[in-house]
C-alpha cells in the first residue's frame, strides 16, 4: 500500500549488473516511511540490494500532508517526492538519507514527470504554475558535507556521480585510512 510510487535501475557498488528498484511512500497513523526495495530475483553475480524503510519527516504545519508524486533521477540515484501541501523531498536511493526537503508550493502538486534535460522532475500545481526542482551539481557535495554534516554521504554521492566538490573528503580519508595502517583501503580512495 502507498501513496506514491517509482521505478528506478541503480548500479550498487561492486555489482556487475544494475539493480531494478521499487520506491513508494505511505502515510499513515505511525507517520510517513519511504521504501526501497529490489524488484524480481538479483542479476546472476549481483549481491541484492538492502531493503531501505526510512522516515519521512513532515513539519509541525503538516501533519496531515502525504506523498502524492515520486519521480526519480537514474542519473543521481535520487528519489524525488512530492506531497500535497507542495513539499518536495529528495532521498539518496544508496543509504535511503534525506539530502533536502523544502516547500515549492502552496498549492497542490497534481500532476509530475521526469524532467530529463536536468535529470529533476517537472510539475504543475493546481494555479497552473509550472515548477522544477533539480539537482545542482556543483553545490551539492558541498551541501552535503557543511550542511548535513554528513561527510560520508557526500563522498558516496560524489564517487557514485563524478561530482566536484569532495576533493578535500578524498584527501582527509585517505589520510585517516594511511594513518590507520589501512593501507590497501587507502589505496583504493
Amino acid at each position: 500500500e502507498g501513496h506514491a510510487a517509482a521505478f528506478m535501475q541503480f548500479k550498487v557498488e561492486g555489482n556487475a549488473q544494475e539493480s531494478t528498484l521499487f520506491s513508494f511512500a505511505v502515510r499513515g497513523a505511525q507517520g510517513g516511511k519511504l521504501h526501497v526495495i529490489e524488484v524480481g530475483t538479483p542479476p546472476a553475480g549481483n549481491q541484492p540490494f538492502p531493503k531501505k524503510a526510512v522516515e519521512v519527516l513532515f513539519p509541525p504545519e503538516a501533519q496531515n500532508d502525504f506523498p502524492v508524486a515520486m519521480q526519480v533521477s537514474q542519473k543521481h540515484g535520487i528519489v524525488f517526492l512530492i506531497t500535497k501541501y507542495g513539499y518536495i523531498h529528495l532521498y539518496d536511493v544508496e543509504s535511503g538519507s534525506c539530502i533536502y526537503m523544502n516547500r515549492i508550493s502552496g498549492d497542490t502538486i497534481f500532476v509530475t514527470a521526469p524532467h530529463e534535460p536536468t535529470e529533476g522532475i517537472i510539475g504543475v500545481n493546481r494555479k497552473g504554475q509550472v515548477l522544477s526542482v533539480s539537482v545542482e551539481e556543483d553545490n551539492i557535495i558541498p551541501y552535503i558535507t557543511n550542511v548535513l554534516q554528513n561527510p560520508d554521504l557526500a563522498l558516496r554521492l560524489a564517487v557514485r556521480n563524478n561530482l566536484a566538490g569532495a576533493e578535500e573528503l578524498f584527501v582527509r580519508k585517505f589520510n585517516t585510512l594511511f594513518n590507520n595502517m589501512q593501507y590497501a583501503e587507502a589505496a583504493k580512495v
